[in-house]
């Protein structure tokens, strides 16, 4: 009986053996297909175009002869208010108000920074833009309706800034009209040129009193196909 029992065990092994073997492979074919389908459905995915959203090309320009076109209109503003020479100044910046400055003197100046890009991808934005830009300059002054406007810009501004930053930083500040020509949304390319000239001025204020500071010049350039600006004076924070 005992002979027969074990006989009994050991068929009773072999048969759930070959069950769960059985299911084993059951279950190994069934997660090679899911795989197999998975990679089937990944590889699809993988053919699909990826839009991707292109940005300006920023460079630096550091030649000399670029450099200094730059700085001799940086050094006619700041000669040009030491001599109270009016034209010279109204030849470097068409917005700035003169000021009585005794003397400046050379600290520093930046690289100059070039964003250049193609004008089609913003041209709606940039259109509306200029559109209220226009709207903006011919309200008075002080009439309450600027702000909103100024707002409006900043929003189009904001929505160039994802493929343009420097344009849209120019385009948030005041007076950039006056280097920006109204065809500018229908040309095919732009070229949007940044240069900081760093000095120390003493200058007088509106007080009477001499004042010495460390005034960082902003200068903009606009190229736009056959168009260009030249460099002009723009932004003199701190004076």
């Amino acid at each position: 009986m005992g002979f027969k029992n074990m006989k009994r065990k050991k068929i009773f092994c072999q048969l759930i053996d070959n069950r769960l073997n059985s299911r084993s492979h059951h279950a190994l074919l069934i997660i090679c297909i899911i795989g197999l389908t998975v990679s089937t459905y990944l590889a699809g995915e993988e053919t699909r175009p990826v839009v991707a959203t292109s940005q300006a090309t920023v460079t630096t320009i550091t030649d000399s002869k670029s450099m200094l076109s730059a700085r001799q209109i940086a050094e006619k503003y700041w000669n040009a208010q030491k001599l109270a020479d009016e034209k010279a100044f109204r030849e470097v910046t068409a917005h700035d108000a003169m000021r009585v400055v005794f003397d400046w003197f050379y600290v520093n100046q930046s690289e100059i920074t070039v964003e250049k890009d193609a004008v089609t991808p913003i041209k709606d934005e940039l259109a509306a833009c200029i559109n209220l830009r226009a709207r903006y300059v011919a309200l008075p002054i002080f009439s309450s309706e600027r702000l909103p406007i100024v707002q409006e810009i900043a929003s189009h501004a904001d929505r160039i800034a994802k493929r343009s930053p420097m344009l849209a930083e120019f385009l948030k500040k005041g007076y950039w009209e006056i280097i920006t020509p109204n065809t500018f949304p229908e040309a095919k390319t732009y070229q949007l040129m940044h240069y900081d000239f760093i000095v120390n001025v003493e200058f007088q204020s509106k007080g009477g009193t001499t004042l010495k500071k460390r005034i960082t010049t902003n200068l903009r350039r606009l190229i736009v196909d056959s168009y260009d600006s030249g460099w002009k004076v723009f932004f003199i924070p701190g004076i």
